[in-house]
């Protein structure tokens, strides 16, 4: 009896395994895809405001975290670890940014002149 339950785990355990590893190869995303998704996220992102503040958030995976305050004093979030075009390390405290949904560009408007970055990302 003993024996038989032993069996019996070991091929729930080795059918769970082989179904895992089948299921996983056909439905999860490579980096091709979690990188596309990421440039969407920030395709359709809008920023409209002033930054307040500017921080790697070492205890959520060193996200490049970018605070920023709008017309209604009301403040966002926004995340710059999908691109690695420096737009991080380019924003100070004190500029403004506008990015509109849809666009792959932002403009930082700093002592009365505007740049304009665009995203860039390695997405191959």
């Amino acid at each position: 009896m003993v024996i038989n339950k032993k069996i019996i785990a070991l091929l729930i355990l080795f059918s769970s395994l082989i179904y895992v590893v089948y299921w996983g190869k056909e439905n999860i995303p490579t980096q091709v895809d979690l990188c596309q998704q990421g440039v969407e996220l920030y395709r359709n992102y809008e920023v409209q405001g002033s930054v307040i503040g500017k921080f790697v958030n070492n205890k959520n995976h060193n996200d490049k975290t970018v605070i920023i305050k709008d017309n209604n004093n009301q403040e966002s979030i926004f995340i710059l670890d999908a691109d690695i075009g420096g737009v991080y390390d380019y924003i100070i405290v004190g500029d403004s940014l506008v990015k509109n949904s849809g666009e792959l560009f932002l403009l930082v408007n700093r002592n009365n002149r505007d740049t304009i970055i665009n995203f860039k990302f390695r997405c191959k």
